[in-house]
């Protein structure tokens, strides 16, 4: 009877004890989860993570990044002038089909790049186009300028009752445009254009950087 006793008396204590352990490793268990979610955080807005935030009020005129060195805080940027494209114009023609030359082979070459007191300074890759006599016109050349995927829009324009070739750069200075042509010399005279040299087109609009 008394071993019986004892039995009974001891599995109660063993259950109890093995309840505390239980609830003990539970809890670790709870803290290491915490720990590990706290480890997540602080790696995401340490370091680079936070430094390098940066989000502007209005995307359409302002893009924002950030860097290590940025200093936290509200900005306020002002923009006194936009970035505005180099446009050029040629010389009026009796209609936007009006043939220009004989149509024979003549090569079109844009060079983008910076116009100073020294000259004309090129940036990137020469872009070319082929002109002859199945687009000898301004319709045909804004065509075959357009079709190039140069980085220049061409249009027709009317002046009057005649029309002209509009060419408009990329905005920024450093996409200011150096025409020119080699063939066909009424191509040549009509379309060259050099900021330090010959122009056969003229500059409605100068390129300018954003400030």
């Amino acid at each position: 009877t008394k071993t019986l006793q004892s039995k009974n008396t001891l599995a109660p204590k063993l259950n109890a004890a093995l309840a505390n352990d239980q609830t003990k490793l539970s809890g670790l268990g709870q803290l290491r989860g915490a720990l590990a979610t706290f480890q997540n955080v602080v790696q995401a807005v340490s370091g680079d993570g936070l430094s390098t935030a940066a989000q502007s009020s209005s995307t359409a005129v302002l893009k924002a990044t950030g860097s290590k060195s940025a200093q936290a805080g509200t900005y306020n940027v002002v923009v006194s002038e936009l970035a505005q494209s180099q446009v050029l114009q040629s010389k009026t023609t009796a209609s936007a089909d009006t043939l220009i030359g004989s149509g024979t082979p003549s090569t079109i070459k844009i060079d983008f790049g910076s116009a100073n007191s020294s000259g004309f300074v090129p940036t990137g890759v020469s872009k070319t186009i082929k002109i002859d006599n199945g687009n000898n016109s301004l319709a045909g050349i804004a065509s075959a300028i357009n079709a190039a995927d140069t980085g220049v829009t061409a249009k027709v324009v009317r002046s009057g009752n005649q029309s002209a070739l509009q060419l408009t750069s990329p905005t920024g200075t450093s996409q200011t445009l150096r025409i020119s042509v080699s063939g066909d010399t009424n191509v040549k005279n009509l379309l060259e254009y050099n900021p330090a040299g010959q122009k056969g087109l003229s500059q409605i609009t100068a390129a300018k950087n954003a400030e």
